[in-house]
C-alpha cells in the first residue's frame, strides 16, 4: 500500500513538473546581427566581408555615397542597387565604378525565420586619392529617346570633353574626321559643337535616335592639370531599353491661335499613350510636293528637331507671310521610332505680306534642350552632301 501511495505521489510530482515546464515561455530569439569587416579600397572600388549571425535566413547589403549628414536607414531593402543573399553564409562584396577621393557608406541588414528585420549595420570607407585624371559617369532616366548623364571629374582633371555616339557608327565618324585619332577626333567634335567642354561636375541630357536595344558610347577626353590630353580616351557602353510588346498607339493633336503675319501660337497635345513626339512646320507647297512620304517625313523631323514630351504651348516664328503653312507632329510611344503613331497635321494661313521662302526642312519650335548623339542618321545625311 505504501508503495502505491509513493508511486502516486511521484507521478503527481512529475505531472506538476511537466505542467510547469510546459507553461514556461520560450526564450525570445535575438534579431539578426550583421557585421562588416575587412574593408579595403582602391581609387575606384571597395571590398568588404559581410557576415550575418547564424539565425539569419536572408540578408541584404548596399552601398551609397556618403551624404553631408548621413541618415541611418531602418530598412535597406528598397535602396538602389541592394543585393539579397539567401542563407547565413558570409560573402565578400565588391563595389566597382566608384568615384575616387569619396567617402561611401556600406549597409547590411538581416532577416530571421519569423521575418523580423535586424538592426542595420553600417561602415564608412573612403576611396583612395586620384593618381590619374579620370571622369566618372552616372546614367539616369534612360529611355529610347533620351538619357541624362552626370560627369564628375577628379582633382587631377583641369578640363574634359564629352561626346555620345552610337556604337554602330562611332568608328566611321572617327575615320571620317580624324583618321582614327581619338584625341584629335574629340577636339574636332568640340570645335563643331558636337562634343561638350566642361571643367566641373556637370549633368547633360542627350538625345538618342529612338532605337530599342541599341548600343551607345559615352566618350570622354580628360586633360591633366597642365592642360595636356590624357590618353587613352575612355568609352563607356550602354544600351537603350528593349522593345515592349503590346503598347497602345500614340496620337497627338495640334491647335493654332493668335496668327500674325510672322508668328503663330501652337499647342501640341499628346494623348496618354504618347511618350514623346517630334514637331515642325513647312510651307504647304513643300509639304505637298516633296514631303508626301510619311516615313521620310518622320525621318526628317527626327533628324532636324529634338523630341518633345508632354503638352507644349508656344509661339512659333514664321519666315513668310501671305503663306499657307503645315504643322506636323510625329508622336511615338515608349518604343521610340518603332512605336510611331499617325502623323498629326494642321494647316493655317498667315496674312498678306512678303512671299514665302521655300524650305524643305521643318523647323523645331523649341530651342534645343540637350545634345544629340552621333548616329547612323547623321552619317547618312553627311554622306549625301
Amino acid at each position: 500500500m505504501k508503495k502505491l501511495v509513493l508511486l502516486t505521489s511521484c507521478l503527481a510530482f512529475l505531472a506538476t513538473g511537466v505542467f510547469i515546464t510546459g507553461c514556461k515561455k520560450d526564450k525570445k530569439e535575438d534579431p539578426v546581427v550583421m557585421t562588416i569587416t575587412n574593408a579595403t579600397a582602391t581609387e575606384t572600388s571597395i571590398s568588404a566581408t559581410i557576415t550575418p549571425s547564424s539565425n539569419a535566413v536572408e540578408y541584404y547589403y548596399a552601398i551609397m555615397a556618403h551624404p553631408l549628414t548621413r541618415i541611418e536607414p531602418t530598412d535597406i531593402r528598397t535602396m538602389t542597387g541592394v543585393v539579397k543573399v539567401t542563407g547565413n553564409n558570409s560573402v565578400t562584396a565588391t563595389f566597382d565604378d566608384l568615384y575616387d577621393e569619396t567617402t561611401y557608406a556600406i549597409f547590411a541588414q538581416g532577416v530571421d525565420k519569423n521575418g523580423r528585420l535586424g538592426k542595420v549595420a553600417g561602415l564608412d570607407i573612403t576611396t583612395n586619392d586620384a593618381t590619374i585624371p579620370r571622369v566618372s559617369l552616372r546614367y539616369d532616366d534612360l529611355t529610347t529617346m533620351t538619357v541624362d548623364v552626370t560627369f564628375t571629374p577628379n582633382s587631377l582633371v583641369s578640363e574634359y570633353l564629352s561626346l555620345m555616339a552610337s556604337k554602330e557608327v562611332y568608328y566611321e565618324f572617327l575615320d571620317m574626321f580624324a583618321d582614327g585619332n581619338e584625341v584629335e577626333f574629340m577636339e574636332i567634335m568640340a570645335m563643331f559643337g558636337m562634343a561638350s567642354t566642361h571643367t566641373a561636375t556637370t549633368s547633360e541630357k542627350w538625345f538618342l535616335n529612338g532605337e530599342t536595344d541599341y548600343e551607345y558610347y559615352i566618350v570622354v577626353l580628360a586633360y591633366d592639370l597642365n592642360g595636356n590630353p590624357y590618353e587613352p580616351v575612355t568609352k563607356s557602353l550602354f544600351t537603350s531599353p528593349q522593345f515592349i510588346n503590346g503598347l497602345p498607339i500614340a496620337n497627338a493633336t495640334i491647335q493654332t491661335s493668335d496668327i500674325t503675319p510672322t508668328s503663330v501660337k501652337v499647342r501640341v497635345t499628346p494623348d496618354d499613350n504618347t511618350f514623346g513626339y517630334y514637331a515642325g512646320r513647312m510651307t504647304k507647297s513643300d509639304y505637298e510636293e516633296d514631303m508626301h512620304d510619311e516615313d521620310y517625313l518622320r525621318q526628317v523631323l527626327a533628324f532636324f528637331s529634338d523630341p518633345l514630351f508632354g503638352e507644349d504651348f508656344d509661339t512659333w516664328t514664321l519666315d513668310a507671310s501671305n503663306t499657307e503653312w503645315v504643322i506636323i507632329a510625329s508622336p511615338f510611344n515608349a518604343n521610340g521610332i518603332h512605336g510611331y503613331g499617325p502623323l498629326a497635321i494642321h494647316q493655317f494661313s498667315t496674312a498678306k505680306g512678303r512671299s514665302a521662302v521655300s524650305s524643305q526642312v521643318p523647323s523645331a519650335f523649341k530651342p534645343s534642350t540637350g545634345k544629340k548623339a552621333l548616329t547612323k542618321e547623321m552619317l547618312e545625311q553627311m554622306k549625301r552632301k
